[in-house]
């Protein structure tokens, strides 16, 4: 049976897209050995719901439809830079979530609960909205990083309207991964 790697996501616009990569550009020049996210390929996860059988990924397509339920657009606005686990030994590098943050978080709930029903487990650690730009492929970077992202903690990329909601499916390659929406829900 196959199994498609799927995720729930927010689309992020054009104009994110642009300042987003502006900042990987400046982080770009860090003694760091990162593997930067493609501008096509940024996004916000809502919840990675891993490798689903094909046969079921309806079922999950449901469920996250309905979960959205009465939830109308809102504003998102992406703002400061981190890592996980820490600046200080950073593993992930994203761009932080101000304006918005509290219905992401509600609508992530959502969507956990609602998979939950279907056997998919929910998250163990509280949620916090970010847009992944960066994945280090040591774990210790220079002190060139820490610094660029200490000087770039102010960053603005922007605010965008959320307005859908997308099931995603994520295929790895050597080239980095590719993704294609398998439905879309609108909010």
């Amino acid at each position: 049976m196959q199994k498609i790697r799927t995720f729930v996501a927010i689309a992020t616009s054009s104009t994110i897209q642009k300042r987003a990569t502006s900042l990987i550009e400046r982080l770009r020049c860090s003694d760091a050995n990162v593997n930067w996210v493609k501008p096509d390929n940024l996004h916000l996860t809502l919840k990675f719901v891993g490798d689903v059988p094909n046969t079921e990924v309806s079922h999950v397509c449901r469920a996250v439809g309905n979960a959205v339920g009465a939830c109308g657009p809102f504003s998102v606005s992406y703002e400061g830079i981190g890592a996980f686990p820490n600046r200080e030994r950073p593993k992930v590098i994203w761009i932080g979530v101000g304006q918005g943050s509290d219905r992401l978080v509600q609508l992530h709930a959502a969507v956990d609960n609602s998979l939950s029903e279907l056997g998919f487990l929910p998250e163990r650690r509280p949620y916090q909205p970010h847009l992944t730009v960066g994945r280090l492929r040591r774990p210790v970077p220079g002190p060139q990083l820490c610094e660029l992202m200490e000087e770039y903690e102010d960053f603005s990329a922007g605010t965008v309207e959320v307005s859908e909601l997308l099931v995603m499916a994520s295929f790895l390659g050597r080239g980095g991964p590719t993704y294609d929406v398998m439905a879309r829900f609108r909010l």
